[in-house]
């Protein structure tokens, strides 16, 4: 399974977002409270509806209790953006695109769904065993490739005690289908007029035979119906009028295992055919939940201690003995070491990827391999000593056992997992869900918090050797999981920012002008990745103003009253000279970061043509209307250049979020004796005069970074850079950055 896209309106952060997958890797960024593990809950919130429809249809639910999931759902329901009212309604649409085999499980389904619902009415032998064969015909993989890509559809209408409705939404013959998953009787297939067509609950709906054939055809009970060529429009020919869903019934005259789409079926879920099986129904839902289940893949805040609304915490490592034989949720941490016992203990193919698990392990904690020690522990009778009451209140203890290996030192030895740091426990728990993550959605949410940036590297390539056969949506804080190495890695980034109190995703669209220059200045520095976090990016010309800015900035009086850089998360980064600003602002604009520039004075010149600092702007994309026609007015045409001052460039320059502490524009020409005013050792000489040397004689010539720092650890913030950060912080406010916590 794949995801296409997530469509969002007025739900947890989102007022209204749209977001499209692409199939390889998608790599979220942002500031904390952006949004991001948002996207995990509405994911979260789809399999939980799948879950729930699965409990009703099962007779899990018992009347007069609220079943988790139920709880669950409701809390998502109460949980709308924030600035709606209480009835407005709430939509969610993920997007998904199953594979050839999970194709072939919904046809499964629909061949013996059709079948069942037929012969709910048609139920001789002979005609059971045409309506079979029939089916198997006609109802194929091919018939039914309109559903391999669609959406679940959820809806809410706002009251407190209305329930959620689902279908699944796709589109056959250039017409919109919805199936219904959440009415009770198995829900129907309509062909909308409007979303509101959708989630409304139709009472009247047309039998699934009168619609394979026409009701003016419909035979008797007891009259053979002749069918026709299956297509997949038969189930809904008229916009507005509803088709019942078909349903696998498990029993009954409706359920034959003699014959092969439900003895197929019976084998896909699990019904013990040859015994007395369960009342129940199937419909499509639970074939989407078996589908949602083993294709998406979703790890993130149990990685941090944190419990799910599906699953709360529990201690790793002991079972009851009943868990042994019983499915293990699928990835979720807890269950990790039951599961390797089970893959360890199991087939051929799962042994194999036991070995796989072990191997991957091992590439993202270098030195460290893993297995796995067994153990019942029995749990006395209170009172009575060394006796058991229950077998099967017994406990499991199963100990992930990590082997260290020093070859150094000669050194062999292991311990049990929980001894461990959690980086260890972290890496093994990333290296399950990446291991065969081929045809999965693969959902990591801040799966390095507790790895190295040495390991955070290692993570980054295991996941970029599957991401070719898998997909991998990876929502991070760290610059050393973010991939640099292609162009196409630009491309994969997505930045999720707050904006009027929503969140919302900006993402670089191709082509992308000047690329494989933007990629290779943000491989090559992890400080420029580091900018793809921040609420506001400053980008300074050299090492001396990355050194002293900053901290004077954070010392300035416009500090105590704004905000110092650190609570208003903005990052800093030196460009390497006055000519390269234009890539790293490149990806900033496209991201939609907002972005200020520090720069010297010479940039202003309009005889400095072809970099000046305006061109390097206009050039990323951030351009504004006004500063284009400067551009071509004033260093276009160099008649003009005379026309203006110093002070009219700094001016215009100021308006768009560029700025400088220069006094003037003009460079060092020591042949000639000129004493330059136009760079940052300049300004800083004229206002702290001999403060330079002495930074000089305290850390070194050559040491730019070492020597602004100083600077500013050892005299007070200047007014000019006081009214600076004023300035800085202004037009990053309106660029769009959020100054909340």
């Amino acid at each position: 399974m794949k995801l296409t896209r997530i469509t969002v309106r007025n739900l947890l952060s989102f007022a209204e977002q749209e977001l499209e997958f692409d199939r390889g890797l998608v790599v979220i960024v942002g500031r904390n409270g952006a949004g991001k593990s948002n996207l995990v809950r509405l994911l979260a919130l789809a399999g939980l509806a799948l879950e729930w429809l699965e409990e009703r249809s099962s007779g899990m639910s018992r009347p007069g209790q609220v079943p988790q999931t139920q709880a669950a759902l409701a809390s998502y329901a109460a949980a709308r953006h924030r600035r709606v009212s209480d009835d407005a309604r709430l939509r969610l649409e993920v997007g998904i695109e199953v594979n050839r085999a999970e194709l072939e499980d919904v046809a499964c389904f629909v061949r013996a769904a059709i079948v069942s619902s037929i012969l709910l009415h048609h139920h001789s032998g002979h005609e059971a065993e045409a309506i079979a064969a029939w089916a198997e015909e006609q109802i194929t993989s091919e018939s039914l490739s309109a559903l391999a890509s669609g959406a679940l559809v959820m809806e809410h209408q706002g009251s407190p005690d209305a329930p959620w409705t689902m279908s699944y939404e796709f589109t056959h013959g250039g017409s919109r289908f919805a199936w219904q998953l959440a009415t009770r009787g198995g829900g129907q297939v309509i062909r909308p007029v409007s979303d509101e067509t959708v989630s409304s609950l139709v009472g009247a709906y047309e039998p699934i035979l009168n619609a394979l054939i026409g009701s003016a055809n419909v035979p008797s009970p007891n009259d053979s119906p002749r069918l026709p060529p299956f297509r997949l429009g038969l189930l809904c020919r008229k916009a507005g009028t509803p088709v019942e869903a078909p349903l696998v019934q498990s029993s009954g005259a409706a359920f034959n295992p003699d014959l092969l789409p439900h003895r197929r079926f019976a084998e896909l879920a699990g019904i013990p055919v040859w015994t007395m099986p369960a009342s129940r129904s199937y419909s499509l839902a639970w074939v989407l939940r078996l589908v949602f289940g083993r294709g998406l893949v979703m790890l993130g805040e149990q990685l941090r201690g944190v419990a799910t609304m599906a699953a709360p915490l529990r201690e790793v490592g002991r079972f009851g003995v009943s868990e042994l034989s019983s499915p293990s949720p699928n990835f979720e941490p807890y269950a990790l070491p039951l599961r390797l016992l089970r893959l360890k203990n199991g087939d051929m193919v799962q042994r194999e990827r036991f070995r796989r698990i072990q191997e991957v392990f091992s590439k993202l904690a270098p030195g460290r391999g893993v297995d796995l020690s067994f153990a019942v522990q029995p749990q006395p009778i209170p009172g009575q000593e060394g006796e058991v009451a229950d077998p099967n209140g017994a406990e499991v203890a199963i100990t992930v056992l990590i082997r260290h290996r020093d070859l150094a030192a000669g050194l062999d030895w292991e311990m049990p997992v929980q001894l461990c740091g959690a980086g260890t426990w972290e890496a093994l728990v990333v290296a399950e869900a990446i291991t065969d993550a081929d045809k999965r959605a693969v959902i990591l949410d801040e799966p390095a918090a507790s790895l190295h940036p040495g390991w955070q590297q290692l993570l980054r390539s295991q996941i970029r050797e599957r991401a070719g056969n898998g997909q991998f949506v990876l929502i991070t804080h760290s610059p050393y999981l973010v991939p640099m190495e292609t162009e196409d890695d630009l491309y994969r980034l997505v930045r999720a920012a707050s904006r009027d109190g929503a969140t919302r995703f900006a993402r670089v669209r191709r082509p992308l002008d000047n690329a494989l220059t933007v990629m290779r200045d943000y491989s090559m520095s992890a400080d420029a990745r580091a900018l793809l976090f921040a609420s506001g990016a400053v980008l300074l010309e050299g090492d001396t103003e990355l050194g002293a800015l900053p901290l004077w900035f954070a010392k300035s009086r416009a500090a105590r009253e704004l905000g110092d850089p650190e609570s208003l998360h903005l990052g800093f980064y030196n460009v390497g000279g006055d000519t390269h600003f234009k890539a790293p602002l490149v990806l900033l604009v496209a991201l939609g970061i907002p972005w200020a520039i520090v720069c010297g004075g010479w940039l202003f010149d309009p005889h400095f043509r072809g970099n000046h600092i305006f061109r390097q702007v206009a050039a990323a994309g951030a351009g504004a209307t006004d500063l284009q026609s400067f551009i071509e007015t004033y260093i276009d045409d160099l008649a003009m250049a005379p026309a203006v001052t110093f002070e009219q460039a700094v001016s215009e320059g100021a308006k768009h979020g560029i700025f400088t502490l220069a006094k003037g524009w003009t460079r060092d020409d020591r042949k000639n004796g000129v004493v330059g005013d136009e760079s940052f050792e300049h300004f800083v000489e004229d206002i702290l005069p001999g403060e330079l040397a002495k930074a000089e004689a305290a850390v070194g010539r050559n040491k730019s970074l070492r020597k602004g720092r100083w600077l500013a650890e050892n005299n007070p913030c200047p007014e000019e850079i006081d009214q600076l950060y004023r300035q800085l912080v202004a037009a990053l406010a309106t660029a769009g950055m959020s100054t909340g916590s």
